[in-house]
């Protein structure tokens, strides 16, 4: 059933999404994706090829397991892939101080870059006054030189101080206008989140899951949107609940996503019991301390303890708790009489709890309606279903209306850029591998950089998280990610080769150059162009990013990596990434040979950089 998955690794301690490619999957709540012993149930179905599972992995070992897929909730599975977890380095370092140390890593990383924008500033100063600068000749003396007569000064070269900071401006403001991140790569995801009791809402997260979620993904894939849809139904373990982590988990949810929607009929939800301050159960003593974990990252909710995980779940939106304050959010109250349509072997499960939670669940009804927030009655799960297809429609619309659709190069860019960011969302650096890879993207040397190792030891994260810190250091410079396997056209080199040099020009705002139509008239102008292109703009530092070079297709003989040039204009970084393969195999025995200089691995006499990345 299962043909791939990506990426094919992932750090124990820390929650992440894996695309699970295969076929013949159903979109019923039937379906589970096994890590080894865990199962996953918080699975995302795009259709009957593309799944995306979240997977929790804080109580998981590290090492390699075997993934397969079952329809029908575990019974049989089919064949299975290999998945390994690694270990990271400060898994045993609890969120809320892993949070404190994070924070303090930005730190430094800021005092960095600062230190990086004063090396650059002054640089930029000297070439400048280098240009500006003319001193004048000494005039030629054909006389003998009179020891005693004393000899011409030097002109002095006098700074205007207001110059230098207006060079200064200058250059700061040209490196800050190409940093700016584009619209299209960042706010082209829209994540719903679900809020409501379970126990009576699952036919209406039903319908939302399995009819308006894939009616909606059609119309986000016409306007180049990412659409997904987190429903805790499946994504909280029985180990998480009894960890305490379910309101934590929630709220992290919650500040993710853009789009709110929430579900109430007649239940409260989870809450302390009206006894609980005098005979605590051991569900009570379980929420307080769920409480506890949540408070320590989102000290608004300890005034409401007394309440529901429902009801904070809520108010974070209608309170304006959240750090973007502009999410779409409606709320969907059900008519209290449609309980009378209920069977009587389901209709106590669609009852209030008791007097002292209905109480309190009319109260926060009436808030609900008195915010500033769209609340909506409906009568039956299928009005619902109706109602909620045409809101979230209208919002999708407002926000991506037809015409803003990407064109061909700006769809691939955001398919890349959007993986990217799925691999830098939950990620401990290894400074170790950062530090070798500044030094060769700040080295002259004019050949690639091979990194390899084997499949799902965290070649992508490492390069993807490195791209994004190195871009916030070094604005000024072109970086070019290329992650073979985000898309379908990625894996053609002749495809690589256009991309590299359609960002160049996008970047430079220089056509001057046609790139060609034609593949082999494309990867034989490919080194004269890249060459012309960079020494016109006067581009001194280029870095160019090529992952997966193991999953390229064969056509052409591309696996060879013929089509790469023998020559690198002296700007140009080339990052290269694989498992062993055929393409590393081409590039031992070729003149290309391999050389471990930064990476202690071999010795100084041959031409390429390896690392090779290990659990």
């Amino acid at each position: 059933m299962i043909k791939t998955i990506l990426p094919k690794e992932g750090v124990i301690g820390t929650s992440f999404n894996i695309s699970i490619i295969g076929d013949n999957f159903k979109p019923t709540t039937d379906l589970r994706i096994k890590f080894g012993n865990y199962v996953c149930q918080e699975i995302e179905f795009h259709c009957a090829s593309v799944v995306i599972a979240t997977v929790h992995s804080q109580l998981l070992a590290p090492g390699e397991v075997e993934v397969s897929a079952s329809n029908n909730a575990g019974k049989d599975y089919g064949n299975v892939i290999t998945f390994t977890f690694l270990e990271g380095e400060d898994t045993g370092v609890q969120s809320w101080h892993r949070k404190e140390l994070l924070s303090l890593r930005n730190r430094i990383f800021q005092l960095q870059a600062d230190l990086l924008d004063i090396q650059k500033t002054e640089y930029n100063l000297s070439v400048k006054f280098d240009e500006a600068i003319t001193y004048p000749a000494r005039p030629a003396i054909h006389a003998p030189v009179i020891p005693l007569r004393p000899q011409q000064q030097p002109q002095q070269f006098r700074v205007d101080k207001k110059e230098v900071l207006q060079i200064k401006d200058k250059i700061t403001k040209n490196a800050n206008t190409k940093a700016q991140p584009t619209l299209d790569d960042i706010n082209r995801e829209a994540r719903i989140f679900i809020s409501s009791p379970f126990k009576d809402m699952n036919e209406e997260r039903d319908l939302i899951v399995k009819r308006i979620i894939p009616k909606l993904r059609r119309l986000c894939s016409e306007r180049d949107i990412v659409l997904s849809c987190v429903d805790l139904r499946w994504g909280v373990t029985e180990a998480q609940t009894q960890g305490a982590a379910t309101l934590l988990m929630c709220m992290r949810e919650i500040e993710r996503c853009n789009i709110f929607i929430g579900l109430y009929g007649e239940r409260y939800g989870w809450c302390l019991s009206e006894n609980s301050y005098r005979k605590p159960s051991a569900q009570d003593e379980l929420l307080v301390r769920t409480f506890s974990v949540a408070a320590k990252e989102f000290p608004w909710i300890n005034q409401y303890k007394d309440r529901s995980v429902t009801e904070i779940e809520m108010r974070m939106i209608f309170e304006n708790h959240t750090k973007e304050q502009s999410k779409a959010a409606s709320f969907y109250l059900r008519d209290p009489y449609y309980v009378e349509s209920v069977s009587a072997d389901k209709k106590q499960d669609f009852l209030s709890e008791g007097e002292f939670e209905k109480v309190k669940l009319d109260s926060l009804k009436k808030e609900i309606q008195s915010s500033n927030y769209q609340s909506v009655t409906y009568h039956r799960p299928s009005h619902l279903s109706e109602l909620l297809y045409d809101n979230l429609t209208t919002i999708i619309n407002q926000k991506y209306p037809a015409g803003t659709e990407l064109n061909p190069f700006k769809r691939e860019r955001f398919l890349h850029s959007t993986y990217s960011r799925t691999l830098t969302r939950v990620y401990l650096p290894n400074e170790k591998f950062f530090m070798n890879l500044d030094l060769y993207a700040s080295s002259n040397t004019l050949t690639p950089l091979v990194i390899f190792g084997e499949a799902g030891v965290g070649k992508s994260a490492v390069l993807a998280n490195w791209s994004k810190r190195y871009k916030e250091h070094h604005p000024e410079v072109v970086v070019v990610e290329h992650y073979i396997g985000c898309s379908a056209p990625s894996s053609l080199y002749t495809n690589i080769l256009r991309r590299i040099m359609d960002e160049l020009q996008d970047f430079l705002s220089d056509v001057t150059d046609d790139i060609p139509l034609d593949p082999k008239e494309l990867e034989k102008v490919f080194p004269s162009w890249l060459e012309r292109t960079l020494t016109r703009n006067k581009i001194n530092r280029v870095v160019i990013i090529v992952d997966g070079l193991d999953n390229l297709d064969e056509s052409g003989n591309a696996q060879t990596l013929l089509w790469l040039p023998q020559k690198f204009p002296a700007a140009v970084r080339m990052v290269l990434s694989m498992s062993p393969s055929r393409p590393l195999e081409m590039v031992k025995k070729t003149s290309i040979r391999i050389d471990g200089n930064h990476f202690s691995r071999g010795g100084r006499t041959c031409r390429f950089y390896e690392t090779i990345l290990e659990h």
